[in-house]
């Protein structure tokens, strides 16, 4: 009877956005039984700005926020960038032949101060994602 997905405003805002980003819970963290934090996917229904429809899963957390060096660990671990055996993560181009749980890594990280690196990381995987989604064909209209 109505929509699964509705905003405040009716039909005025879709019309009018020039993006539009929708939320969803993913997975949570829990410390006993209370929830501290979920991993939300958002997901672009509408790009005006660049017209890419793309989605990506981030760690929100309660007291912190966006956790945007968990979010790019597990975006690296996803990527099979950083190979993960059991538990452990090996980070391959930030740390040499150690291997984490991810909770050691982040805190390892932030100590040594390495989230530029991190980034730099990302980055370049994103970059090259966004590269093989190229289309490479001669132009029509020049």
């Amino acid at each position: 009877m109505f929509d699964p997905k509705t905003v405040a405003g009716g039909n005025a805002l879709e019309f009018a956005s020039r993006i539009r980003v929708w939320l969803s819970k993913l997975e949570t963290d829990k410390v006993g039984k209370r929830v501290i934090g979920r991993k939300v996917r958002a997901k672009t229904s509408k790009n005006h700005i660049t017209g890419h429809l793309r989605e990506i899963p981030l760690w929100v957390y309660n007291s912190y926020g966006v956790a945007d060096v968990k979010t790019s660990i597990d975006f690296l671990v996803a990527e099979g960038i950083w190979p993960k055996v059991g538990g452990w993560i090996v980070p391959e181009g930030l740390y040499k032949e150690q291997k984490f749980q991810i909770k050691d890594l982040i805190t390892k990280i932030e100590m040594d101060k390495c989230q530029r690196r991190l980034t730099r990381l990302v980055q370049k995987k994103w970059d090259e994602i966004e590269a093989s989604l190229k289309l490479n064909w001669e132009r029509r209209y020049e």
